[in-house]
């Protein structure tokens, strides 16, 4: 890998492109493409028979001969490289683009492009939907997955979160706040390709057309494989619980033996009651991965249908949704 630009490192960048053409690009994908077709560290030696034919020595001619012609491989091209890596099932590389993209900007199976003059996603020009298009089905996975803090805590530690689901496709999240305090945490919804060199395949055979369409070079196309929502929200407690206090002329009398008592009570039981005490509350997330879902903070585990009013919340909270 060392013999290969930039010592085998994958260092694209779009200004590169810019300043270079698509050379930097070129660089990356036979980058990618490389590790694709040879083993991995830990892997026996071996190679598949494409990857033998393109690094044939040739052995029935002379040696000393064979050194001064051309070899008899064709010409390679990145087009054989991924070619051979998708038929070894060993291309499901991506580019990732996480900065500055709104929620739900964009959905698996966009097809599209960054103009020349574009510098990042937010220049990004959809084509089209292949699969609302019916152009291909490809088999699609979905994950939620959250976690929560409190900047109080040091040092900070994140706990998972367990999602559960709801109706109309939604998911809600439980979080314990104990009084006064406030808890932050990230919500993510992704949708993704279970295979991502069926979206190489399309393209390979499809991309040529399509660019034609649209009128661009089909080295340019971006397909869209991997989309959803990464968010931060907060709830935070300010003052919803009245304090400890006691009524006047309150009575306490002893409770009864036959009444089963929890541990450690001592039967003295109150008959005018008292405020409640200060005590954790269970407050919940309601998410979707579903455009158009607004998510809320509530005090039960429901979902509002439709465009119905979300909840309001009781005195005292104050929750933050974040995108």
């Amino acid at each position: 890998m060392s013999m290969l630009p930039k010592g085998g490192t994958i260092q694209y960048k779009r200004d590169d492109d810019i300043e270079n053409g698509d050379t930097s690009r070129r660089i990356s994908h036979l980058v990618t493409l490389t590790r694709g077709l040879l083993p991995a560290d830990d892997a026996p030696i071996t190679l598949s028979s494409r990857v033998r034919s393109f690094i044939n020595s040739d052995h029935e001619e002379d040696e000393e001969d064979s050194f001064y012609r051309m070899p008899k491989t064709p010409k390679l091209s990145l087009r054989q490289l991924r070619l051979s890596n998708i038929n070894a099932d060993a291309h499901n590389h991506t580019w990732n683009e996480n900065g500055g993209i709104p929620p739900h900007k964009f959905c698996v199976g966009d097809i599209g492009y960054i103009p020349e003059e574009g510098k990042n996603f937010s220049d990004f020009v959809i084509l089209g939907n292949v699969l609302k298009e019916g152009l291909v089905k490809f088999k699609l996975r979905e994950h939620a997955y959250g976690t929560q803090w409190s900047w109080k805590d040091v040092p900070i530690r994140r706990a998972p979160l367990e999602p559960f689901s709801l109706s109309e496709h939604a998911t809600g999240w439980s979080m314990v706040v104990l009084p006064f305090a406030k808890v932050d945490c990230q919500i993510t919804h992704s949708t993704f390709l279970e295979s991502v060199a069926d979206a190489w395949h399309f393209l390979l055979q499809h991309g040529k057309a399509i660019a034609m369409k649209h009128k661009v070079k089909p080295e340019e196309l971006i397909l869209i494989t991997h989309a959803g929502t990464d968010q931060d929200f907060s709830i935070h407690d300010f003052d919803s619980q009245p304090p400890l206090a006691r009524r006047p002329n309150q009575v306490f009398v002893r409770q009864p033996s036959h009444i089963p008592r929890p541990f450690g009570f001592s039967g003295i039981q109150q008959m005018n009651p008292v405020f409640p005490t200060n005590q954790p509350a269970i407050m919940y997330l309601i998410t979707s991965s579903k455009p158009g879902f607004a998510p809320y903070w509530s005090h039960h585990p429901v979902i509002v249908s439709g465009g119905a009013a979300r909840p309001v919340l009781n005195r005292g909270w104050v929750h933050r949704i974040g995108w």
